[in-house]
């Protein structure tokens, strides 16, 4: 019974791919012609507009848009869309994102009324930070829980079994329940454009001028960080067949994380001497708080960039790794 089960699901997940399938050509159209228009828009301020507010921002959101357009190329790949895509739909229908979402709008809008004096003064660089700053600390606690049931739930259903069948390789389940994750943490960042246009219109005269590209560059960062904790929190629920475990795995290693690149550069940087000093400097080069402090102070650093790039790919890696493992069990 059990096999009849595994065979009629899996041919269930045969035909909703064939029906969801729109091929790989509408990501790449939209990507490559999104990098076009972009790279129009970026000729045109240049000539035109070299003084604009947006041209100052240029640099941060070309890279923001080709961390887009990377995110489109891998979602448009067969079978990681169509996991996407289920994963995408099982977050729309669930409560449980909107309620992180309205939590982590909330928490994060008491903070910016207190510092703010009720929206009386605003200094875009300070505002920046702390936004940049509470964002990426309750995210510590969001991608955790989104992220918990992605692969835990597959595996105390069972459905793992399915999943694992050919073609879908080990790398198109990560991937797909990777980037859902992502686009859903990510969606709960949009409101904050909200700020940015609330500060234009509550800003005086002599309020400090609003700084675009300090904030185009903030943006950039917390992108990154997104993608680093949701890989973090996948990772955690590809250990384990319960959910909580999985939630409180993540936000563990995350508070760890993020305590260590705080504190650790710190402790060595009370080391006497040169060795103290280098010591120190590795540690803030592998901090997440110390690259993530570079990108919300303005300075569109790529090797920050690079650092959380590779940090994901690597824990992804491990994540497939996780789900490997069951073949030897």
């Amino acid at each position: 019974m059990a096999s009849e089960a595994t065979m009629t699901a899996a041919t269930a997940t045969e035909r909703t791919a064939g029906r969801s399938s729109l091929g790989y050509l509408p990501w790449t159209i939209a990507a490559v012609g999104g990098s076009l228009i972009v790279l129009g828009a970026n000729l045109i301020l240049a000539k035109y507009r070299p003084n604009a507010a947006v041209t100052q921002c240029l640099p941060a959101l070309d890279l923001m848009w080709g961390l887009v357009a990377g995110f489109l190329l891998l979602a448009g790949i067969g079978r990681v869309r169509v996991l996407m895509g289920r994963e995408l739909a099982t977050y729309f229908q669930s409560p449980l994102a909107y309620i992180m979402a309205a939590l982590y709008f909330f928490v994060l809008s008491i903070f910016v009324y207190g510092n703010t004096g009720g929206f009386m003064y605003v200094n875009s660089a300070a505002m920046v930070d702390l936004i940049a700053g509470i964002s990426a600390s309750l995210m510590m606690l969001v991608a955790p829980i989104i992220t918990m049931r992605l692969l835990a739930e597959e595996k105390s259903s069972g459905a793992m079994e399915i999943l694992v069948t050919d073609p879908v390789t080990d790398w198109d389940i990560v991937l797909g329940k990777f980037l859902a994750a992502v686009f859903c943490v990510a969606g709960m960042l949009l409101p904050l454009g909200l700020y940015v246009v609330l500060f234009a219109f509550m800003r005086k005269e002599s309020d400090p001028a609003l700084e675009w590209g300090v904030m185009a560059s903030g943006a950039v960062g917390l992108i990154c960080v997104v993608a680093l904790y949701t890989s973090i929190g996948l990772l955690a629920s590809s250990l384990t067949k319960n959910q909580v475990i999985s939630a409180l795995v993540g936000l563990v290693s995350l508070l760890v994380i993020g305590v260590a690149g705080w504190l650790l550069p710190q402790l060595l940087g009370q080391i006497s001497g040169d060795v103290g000093l280098r010591l120190k400097e590795i540690a803030e080069s592998l901090s997440v708080y110390g690259r993530l402090s570079s990108l919300i102070a303005g300075q569109l650093d790529l090797k920050s960039i690079f650092f959380f790039l590779s940090s994901t790919a690597l824990v992804l890696y491990f994540s497939v790794r996780a789900v490997e493992s069951r073949k030897w069990r």
